[in-house]
């Protein structure tokens, strides 16, 4: 920039010379959580996903129970150390390849996806009062925990054009939870980007019968409450 203003010829940013921008998507629906895994594994490495979380199951799939999910982590804890070197190479390419085919993919789809983070709110029971946090570096995504709604500080706009959300007989979601993300790449096609992402919300029937099961498991806790035994939820969203 100093030469610029020593020359007094303009620089073109970057931004202009390489065609990058940004991508934003904000929404006060959940992500539904099979659909949003699915998506995820189509176009993206995951390479971390939801961790344990107050004594509960980690749900390592959205889409699936736990147990296919333990039962997952079994078959793919062999060491490395225990398999041949061809094995292992013929692993790793594999790996290569499946990598480079989501990269096509994306590439295809969405133009050249650089950077992306943001804050996810999933449509599952167990779920509804976390945080769980997205971060993309080209081909990998981080996807993890990251606190509770109930702390989580509030933005006036992250949601200014969302209409509320009806809330159940007993559960209320918290007014701050969403969906907050950021894209920056190359040559974005942003329109379907958006498009796909909003796919991926709960529809209004799922959100009403969403708010029925937590109904249910809501009186199902206060009478356990009244009957004097431990609260099994430290903090829910009600």
């Amino acid at each position: 920039w100093m030469e610029d203003i020593n020359s007094g010829v303009k620089h073109v940013p970057e931004t202009l010379e390489y065609g990058v921008s940004a991508c934003y998507f904000t929404s006060n629906r959940p992500l539904h959580p099979a659909r949003f895994y699915e998506w995820l594994e189509e176009y993206f490495v995951v390479k971390q996903l939801v961790p344990f979380l107050d004594g509960l199951e980690s749900d390592s799939n959205p889409s699936s129970s736990s147990d296919e999910a333990d039962t997952g982590d079994d078959e793919e804890g062999e060491d490395e150390s225990d398999k041949g070197s061809e094995d292992v190479e013929a692993e790793r390419e594999q790996e290569a390849a499946e990598a480079s085919s989501k990269y096509d993919l994306r590439l295809k789809r969405y133009g050249n996806l650089l950077r992306g983070k943001g804050f996810v709110w999933l449509g599952n029971p167990k779920r509804l009062d976390s945080v769980a946090q997205i971060s993309l570096a080209a081909n990998i995504l981080n996807f993890t925990y990251a606190g509770r709604w109930a702390t989580f500080p509030v933005h006036p706009k992250n949601h200014e054009n969302n209409a509320a959300l009806n809330a159940g007989k007993h559960f209320h979601p918290h007014t701050h939870a969403g969906v907050m993300l950021v894209f920056i790449g190359q040559e974005l096609n942003k329109a379907q980007l958006q498009t796909d992402l909003s796919a991926l919300l709960v529809t209004d029937s799922e959100w009403r019968e969403l708010c029925e099961h937590m109904d249910t498991a809501i009186e199902k806790e206060k009478k356990r409450l009244a009957s004097g035994r431990k609260m099994r939820w430290s903090d829910r969203a009600w």
